[in-house]
């Protein structure tokens, strides 16, 4: 019967109860038919449908584990980043080429996507974890050949009016894999991801884009902690390496400079925009307490997405995430926040 692939893929993706439930007795029940079929034709006819079939029950499997996934899910921590960004919108002055409403498209998506993926059961994020980092890796690779350059730094893609920087944007995917395959000890396979990443990275010469990640790698693999010092003993070399490369662009008064600019606003809005910062580095850090290590090592990444490149902001050009304008940080921290709620989940009591 047609649909090995199909039962093979959905035993991965779905809860064990149910695949069970659902797929598994999809089959047993076409096996059932075929053989009680009473002629060559009809069971014929139940082979070729026998693949669709099997798609429709595993489309809702998924949608059913979607639904309990959204169950204890802590919805608050994907507000948390909000008052940082409703602050540098409202305070900054627009201008630059970066209007409000290109802040409010990207904080929209940031949402969407953090919703998605709160959502999404976390054995499906663990099974799509490697490869969703290596896509990562592929499009920062791209980023020197088809990128936009500025005063010889290629870091950025364009997409329409948008630049996008592509570094901070990939980043939770990177660091979601390396959670799962430092987790499942597949040692080869991390120390790879890291090289490959340094070396994409190093391609954009970006010192405060590497500094950030050397952070969070070296933090996603922290379940191993001989992988942890070794991940961050190659990201003291890659930082020590673009700083030498990076030719320190001009700083923004709208991004890396958004907390002077907040300052020479007002006192108020500056207060404003560091409790904002420091909810949306705190509210990840709750969840330092859940049983899981993986939940716990990203939760530690979900608030160094924000802390690293704010801390950096002091002696490198780096943008203030959050605050500043740039739609990439505000993503990249709701993409980290979703993976965060979807492994950090609280599954509701079962009935008595």
């Amino acid at each position: 019967m047609k649909g090995g692939f199909i039962m093979r893929w959905g035993r991965g993706m779905l809860e064990p109860e149910t695949y069970e439930r659902t797929l598994l007795a999809a089959e047993a029940d076409l096996r059932h038919e075929l053989a009680n079929a009473p002629s060559d034709v009809e069971r014929a006819r139940i082979t070729r449908g026998a693949r669709m079939t099997l798609v429709r029950v595993l489309i809702g499997a998924l949608a059913h584990d979607r639904r309990v996934a959204r169950r204890g899910l802590a919805w608050w921590l994907l507000m948390a980043p909000l008052l940082a960004v409703l602050v540098g919108m409202l305070a900054l002055p627009a201008g630059h080429g970066m209007p409000v409403i290109a802040q409010l498209v990207f904080v929209a998506l940031g949402l969407l996507l953090g919703a998605t993926m709160a959502r999404t059961p976390r054995r499906v994020l663990a099974h799509e974890a490697p490869a969703g980092g290596w896509i990562a890796l592929g499009v920062l690779a791209l980023v020197p050949l088809v990128g936009t350059s500025v005063d010889g730094a290629t870091r950025w893609l364009a997409i329409g009016p948008l630049q996008i920087h592509v570094a901070t944007l990939v980043l939770p995917f990177v660091a979601l894999a390396l959670v799962e395959l430092s987790a499942r000890g597949r040692a080869l396979h991390t120390a790879a991801m890291i090289v490959v990443a340094h070396a994409a990275l190093a391609l954009t010469s970006d010192a405060g884009a590497t500094l950030t990640w050397s952070l969070v790698l070296a933090v996603a693999t922290s379940l191993r902690w001989r992988w942890a010092l070794a991940a961050a003993a190659l990201g003291i070399g890659a930082f020590a390496l673009a700083l030498a490369r990076d030719p320190g662009l001009a700083p923004s008064p709208l991004a890396e400079g958004a907390l002077g600019t907040l300052a020479g606003e007002s006192a108020i809005a500056l207060a404003l925009g560091i409790a904002g910062l420091a909810l949306a580095i705190g509210a990840p850090l709750t969840r330092l307490g859940a049983a899981d290590r993986r939940a716990r090592a990203l939760a530690l990444t979900a608030a160094l997405v924000v802390a690293a490149p704010l801390a950096a902001n002091a002696w490198l050009a780096t943008p203030v995430p959050l605050v500043g304008y740039g739609g990439s940080a505000v993503i990249a921290t709701y993409l980290a926040l979703g993976a965060l709620l979807s492994y950090a989940r609280r599954a509701p009591p079962r009935p008595a």
